[in-house]
C-alpha cells in the first residue's frame, strides 16, 4: 500500500515538471488606428469690403482705423458710414463674424444742383461717323508738302471745351476722305484738294490726294503744296442713351460728371437750333429750341418750347446753359 502511494507520488512530480513552456497569449488585432483629439482653430478676424456706386466716403464710426477696401477687423459689431455731395447719408450696425461684402447705393437729395453746362456747337471740329475731323479756315488757306502734312496733324491740339483735349490727330488716308465726300455739306471750310496718307507702293515720291466736293483723285508729288485736313480716331459710342453715355465718359475716358454730361449733350444732340422765334409781350420772347440731330424714330433729342427774356440778333445756334438738377437738364440761359 504504501509503495503503491509512493509510485503514484513520482508520477505525478515528473508529469507537472515535464514542460517549462507558456502558453501562448492571443492578441486583439484591428486595423483603425487609435482616435486623436483634433484642434479646430477659430477664426478671430474677418474681411471687411463695403461697394458703392456713388458714394464717395466710406467710414467706420466706432473704430480708428481708417477704412480701406478689405480692411482685416476683429469679429463685433461695427457702424458704417457712407456719403456724397447731394446724397442721403447711408448709417448702418452691422455684425461681423464672417468675411462681409456690403453693396449700398445712396439716394439722391431732392433739387440739388449738380452744376452747370454749356450746349454749344462744336467749334473747329465736325464728328462724323465715328471720326473728329479738324474743321478750320486754315483747311482752305494754307498750303503745305507732304512731309509737313504729317508732322502738322502729328501735332494738332483742338479742345472740345475748357477741359477736354484732342490730341492725337494724323493725316487721313485716301479712303477717309471719300467717305467726307457724302457729308461735305456739313463742313464749313468744305471743298478743296487734300493730301492723304496713302503713299504710291511703286513710286515711294507720290502720295494721293483726294477732292472734297468732287469725285476726283490722283497722285501727286510729294514736294509739291496742297491742302490739308486732319483727322482723330477718338471715337465714341453715340448709340448708347444719354446716361449709359455718360457713364461711359466717366469710367473710360475718366472725365468729371460735369465733363461727361456736357460732352454727351453736344455730341448726342448735336448743335442747339433756335426755331419760330414769337414776340411776347414784357419784352418776353417764346421760342422753340431743339436739337440739330434726331433718334432712329425721327424724333428730335431736344425738342422744347421756352420762353425767355428777348434778345436783339439771337443767333440761331446759340450758347445754352444748363443746370443739371438730378441728373436732369434745366434750362438757366440762351444767349
Amino acid at each position: 500500500m504504501i509503495k503503491l502511494f509512493l509510485l503514484i507520488g513520482i508520477s505525478v512530480y515528473f508529469i507537472g515538471c515535464g514542460s517549462t513552456k507558456e502558453v501562448p497569449v492571443k492578441k486583439l488585432i484591428t486595423d483603425k488606428p487609435p482616435k486623436q483629439k483634433t484642434i479646430v482653430q477659430q477664426r478671430t478676424k474677418f474681411k471687411l469690403s463695403v461697394q458703392s456706386p456713388n458714394a464717395t466716403r466710406i467710414r467706420i464710426l466706432n473704430i480708428k482705423p481708417k477704412y480701406k477696401d478689405g480692411i482685416l477687423l476683429q469679429k463685433g459689431r461695427y457702424h458704417i458710414e457712407a456719403t456724397a455731395k447731394g446724397h442721403i447719408t447711408y448709417k448702418k450696425w452691422i455684425d461681423l463674424n464672417k468675411d462681409t461684402t456690403l453693396t449700398i447705393a445712396l439716394k439722391r437729395k431732392k433739387n440739388v444742383s449738380q452744376g452747370f453746362i454749356h450746349w454749344r456747337e462744336i467749334k473747329d471740329m465736325k464728328y462724323i461717323d465715328g471720326l473728329f475731323w479738324q474743321d478750320q479756315a486754315i483747311n482752305k488757306q494754307q498750303k503745305m508738302n507732304w512731309n509737313d502734312a504729317k508732322e502738322y496733324c502729328k501735332d494738332l491740339k483742338i479742345a472740345l471745351n475748357d477741359h477736354i483735349l484732342i490730341d492725337d490727330f494724323r493725316l487721313p488716308t485716301d479712303e477717309d476722305l471719300v467717305t467726307l465726300r457724302d457729308h461735305n455739306a456739313r463742313l464749313d471750310y468744305s471743298g478743296a484738294l487734300y493730301w492723304s496718307s496713302t503713299t504710291d507702293i511703286r513710286h515711294r515720291d507720290f502720295a494721293k490726294y483726294v477732292y472734297i466736293g468732287r469725285d476726283k483723285e490722283g497722285w501727286y508729288n510729294k514736294s509739291g503744296k496742297t491742302y490739308v485736313r486732319c483727322v482723330s480716331d477718338k471715337h465714341y459710342p453715340l448709340k448708347l442713351s444719354m446716361k449709359k453715355l455718360i457713364k461711359h465718359f466717366i469710367r473710360h475716358e475718366h472725365y468729371s460728371y460735369l465733363d461727361a454730361y456736357e460732352l454727351a449733350v453736344n455730341l448726342k444732340y448735336g448743335k442747339p437750333l433756335i426755331k419760330n422765334s414769337v414776340h411776347e409781350q414784357n419784352h418776353k420772347e417764346k421760342l422753340l429750341l431743339r436739337s440739330e440731330k434726331y433718334n432712329k424714330d425721327k424724333k428730335y433729342f431736344y425738342y422744347k418750347e421756352h420762353l425767355v427774356k428777348e434778345k436783339k440778333n439771337r443767333k440761331k445756334s446759340p450758347d445754352v446753359k444748363f443746370e443739371i438738377i438730378n441728373d436732369k437738364l434745366i434750362l438757366r440761359e440762351i444767349n
